[in-house]
C-alpha cells in the first residue's frame, strides 16, 4: 500500500499481519485445500508459516509481528461441515483481522470431490465511528480465490463463538461469491 491510498489519520496495518490473513493463508487456503484445511486447523504449522513469512518481510520494514494469540482450531459446524478457525495476534487498526474461518463446504459423500469448495471469511477491525464509540466495531469480510474482497457489513462482537456464530449463519445464508451477475452489471453500466 502507498502512503498516497491509505485514509488519512488511520494507521497502516503491519504488512505480515495483513498479509498473512490476505494473501498467504487464503492462497495457499484456494490452491490445495484438501491439504491446506488441516494444516491450519493446527497452531504449530501456522507459527511456521507465519515466522516464514517475517523471513520473507525482513525485519527491516518494521512490520514483523510477534505471533502471539495465533491458533488454529477445527470445528465442525452444523449444517456447514468442517471449519478451520484462525485465531489471529490481536489487531493493533483498522483492517487487521481478529478472526478468519476457512470452510470446506461438504456434499452427501464428504468433501466434494478433487476440488473441494472453500470459503475464506474473516471478522476484521474497523474503524470506529461516534455510533460504535467504546466498542470494538467489526466487519466481516470473504475473499475468493480471485483475490476479491467482500464486505459483508457489521461483524459480530470479536469473540471466536461470535464468529463462529456469524460465519454459520453467513454460509447457510449466502451462496460463494462468483462475480456480479450480468443483469447487475448491464443494469448499473447502461
Amino acid at each position: 500500500m502507498s502512503d498516497n491510498d491509505w485514509p488519512e489519520g488511520i494507521p497502516e496495518p503491519r504488512d505480515q499481519h495483513y498479509r498473512f490473513a490476505y494473501s498467504t493463508l487464503p492462497g495457499l487456503l484456494f490452491h490445495d485445500p484438501k491439504q491446506m484445511l488441516p494444516l491450519v486447523s493446527e497452531t504449530e504449522p501456522l507459527l511456521a508459516l507465519w515466522k516464514w513469512l517475517a523471513g520473507e518481510l525482513g525485519s527491516s520494514s518494521g512490520m514483523v509481528v510477534e505471533p502471539t494469540g495465533l491458533t488454529g482450531e477445527v470445528f465442525a459446524v452444523d449444517d456447514v461441515g468442517p471449519m478451520a478457525v484462525i485465531t489471529f495476534p490481536a489487531p493493533a487498526c483498522p483492517p487487521e483481522a481478529y478472526f478468519a474461518a476457512a470452510v470446506c463446504l461438504v456434499d452427501g459423500d464428504g468433501v466434494s470431490g478433487q476440488k473441494a469448495t472453500v470459503r475464506y471469511l474473516t471478522l476484521e477491525r474497523t474503524v470506529e465511528t461516534p455510533e460504535s464509540a467504546g466498542t470494538e466495531p467489526t466487519v466481516m469480510g470473504e475473499w475468493t480465490a480471485e483475490g476479491t474482497h467482500i464486505n459483508y457489513g457489521a461483524g459480530p462482537r470479536p469473540t471466536r463463538d461470535a464468529f463462529i456464530e456469524a460465519v454459520r449463519s453467513l454460509v447457510l445464508r449466502l451462496p460463494p461469491y462468483d462475480g456480479p451477475p450480468e443483469a447487475s452489471t448491464t443494469a448499473l453500466l447502461g
